[in-house]
């Protein structure tokens, strides 16, 4: 989801909260990122092409998708009047290379959530917004789909827990 003004909501969120209330915020960084040396240094890796893309046609609308990077909701969250914003992030694997069984499943079903939503996310941004021909997105659609599926890339998103407190009423 893309906010237009995210001040106004997160203004939204304190006056629902009682005194000594949270609110949890939780997002994704659009990059999808690997373990691997030989994927995560390449710059030109499709991990890194893929994200740029959305970040382009993101700015060309006026819709940033670097909130959750560049650490923008915890500034706004303390901007709007909360307090102790408690900012956590985690890899969450996407596909079967971890040992460990729970984050093994939970990798499995992201690879096929994502892999089933990899056309309708791109279709728009990089289509619509940035004049890509439908053919072109599914290109890139394939080679993202291939670099995911790939056990070698051993793929992982990030994802970002923030959940400030509110003290006072308003």
């Amino acid at each position: 989801m893309v906010l237009d003004d995210w001040h106004k909501f997160y203004h939204q969120a304190l006056t629902h909260l009682k005194p000594d209330g949270y609110f949890e915020h939780i997002d994704f960084d659009l990059e999808t990122r690997s373990e691997n040396p030989k994927f995560r240094d390449d710059p030109e890796h499709i991990f890194k092409k893929w994200a740029s893309l959305f970040f382009e046609a993101g700015d060309k609308v006026g819709r940033t998708f670097r909130w959750p990077v560049d650490g923008r909701h915890v500034q706004e969250m303390r901007k709007t009047g909360f307090v102790d914003v408690v900012h956590k992030q985690w890899k969450v694997p996407i596909g079967g290379s971890p040992r460990d069984q729970m984050l093994k499943k939970i990798g499995l079903y992201n690879a096929h959530y994502i892999d089933q939503s990899l056309e309708g996310y791109a279709v728009y941004p990089i289509g619509k917004i940035l004049g890509w021909s439908f053919d072109e997105v599914t290109v890139l659609v394939g080679k993202m789909r291939d670099a995911i599926s790939n056990p070698k890339s051993l793929p992982y998103l990030v994802v970002y827990v923030i959940f400030p407190k509110y003290l006072w009423s308003l």
